[in-house]
C-alpha cells in the first residue's frame, strides 16, 4: 500500500499564486504514484501572518490520515522538463528538503546548507520529534533555518534532494516592517539568535514552542476532490476578529465557485495544548469533519 502525502500550504491574500500553483503542483503530481491531499491552510485574521502556527495547525489537522508531510511555499512550482522527475515527492526517511535551485534566487543551492523551507517532507515522526516549527517568528524569515537547527538539536537527518523550482514574484505585505523600526526578517534573524542564546545556557526551547503549543480555532472549512480549505484563527486569550468570514460567504475564493461548493463551516473550537510526549488525542470528529 503506498503512503498517502498531505501537502500543507500555508496561506493568506495570495488567491494569484494560488490560481497558477493548484494545476501546477496537480500536473506535477498526477504523472507519479503518489496519493496525495492539498491542504490549504489560511490564517484568516488580520494579525501578523505566522507561518510556524499555520504549518503546526495543518499538521494537526491532517496528521492522523496521512503519512507524511510537504509544507509547500505557494509561490513555488516545480519545473517539469528538470532531470529531477516523479521521484522528487516520493517519502523521505525522515525529513527531505525539495527546493535546492529556486529561481529568485538564481537557482544558487545556500551554502552550507542551513534551513528546512520552501519546499520539504516530514514523516510524522520526525515532524513530532523537532516539536514542530517555532510559532515566534512573524511574517517570513528565520523560521526556516530555526527548523533546520531544530533538527541538530534533535539528531534527525536532513536530505537535500535537487529540486527546481519557478518563484512566482510578489510584494511582501501586511507589514514588511513597522514605521522607524527594522523589517521582520531582520527581527526575525535576532530572534533567532536569542533562541540559540537561550538553549546554550541549558533552555529546553524546542519541547516549550511548536507542535506542542500551537492552539488555533477552526472557522471555516471546504473539501472536494483532492483539495481541503481550512480556515483558522489563533487561540490567544482572546479570539481574535473574524475578518475573513465575509470573504468566505460572499464572494466565494475561484476555485470553490468551480466546485460548487455549498456554504461554509462556521464555528469550532480551540485545541488542547500537549506535550510533544503525550498521546494524540482523537478529535472531535463534528468540528473537523470536512462532508460538510
Amino acid at each position: 500500500m503506498s503512503k498517502k502525502l498531505a501537502i500543507i500550504v500555508p496561506y493568506r491574500d495570495r488567491e494569484e499564486h494560488l490560481e497558477k500553483f493548484i494545476p501546477a503542483i496537480e500536473e506535477y503530481l498526477d504523472t507519479t504514484d503518489i496519493d496525495y491531499q492539498i491542504w490549504i491552510i489560511e490564517q484568516g485574521n488580520n494579525t501578523h501572518f505566522n507561518k510556524g502556527r499555520l504549518m503546526n495547525a495543518g499538521f494537526d489537522l491532517a496528521c492522523e490520515s496521512f503519512d507524511y508531510f510537504c509544507f509547500h511555499d505557494v509561490d513555488l512550482l516545480p519545473e517539469k522538463d528538470w532531470e529531477v522527475g516523479a521521484e522528487l515527492y516520493n517519502p523521505p526517511s525522515a525529513i527531505a528538503h525539495l527546493s535546492k535551485y529556486v529561481q529568485q534566487y538564481g537557482y544558487r543551492p545556500q551554502n552550507p546548507f542551513q534551513f528546512v523551507g520552501g519546499v520539504a517532507l516530514f514523516t510524522k515522526e520526525a515532524f513530532a520529534k523537532i516539536n514542530g516549527y517555532s510559532t515566534g517568528y512573524l511574517h517570513w524569515g528565520a523560521e526556516d533555518s530555526d527548523a533546520y537547527w531544530r533538527t541538530q538539536q534533535r539528531g534527525v537527518h536532513v536530505e537535500q534532494r535537487r529540486g527546481k523550482y519557478l518563484s512566482m514574484p510578489h510584494k511582501k505585505r501586511h507589514g514588511y516592517s513597522d514605521p522607524n523600526d527594522e523589517p521582520w526578517g531582520t527581527k526575525n534573524m535576532v530572534r533567532f539568535g536569542e533562541i540559540k542564546r537561550r538553549a546554550f545556557a541549558g533552555e529546553d526551547v524546542i519541547s516549550t514552542d511548536g507542535l506542542s503549543s500551537t492552539e488555533y480555532i477552526v472557522v471555516g472549512k471546504r473539501k472536494w476532490g483532492r483539495h481541503v480549505w481550512v480556515a483558522i484563527d489563533f487561540y490567544d486569550g482572546e479570539v481574535e476578529s473574524f475578518v475573513y468570514r465575509k470573504h468566505w460567504q460572499n464572494p466565494h475564493p475561484f476555485f470553490f465557485d468551480k466546485a460548487n461548493a455549498p456554504a461554509p463551516f462556521l464555528g469550532g473550537r480551540r485545541t488542547v495544548a500537549r506535550s510533544p510526549a503525550a498521546p494524540r488525542p482523537r478529535f472531535n470528529k463534528q468540528r473537523l469533519s470536512l462532508k460538510d
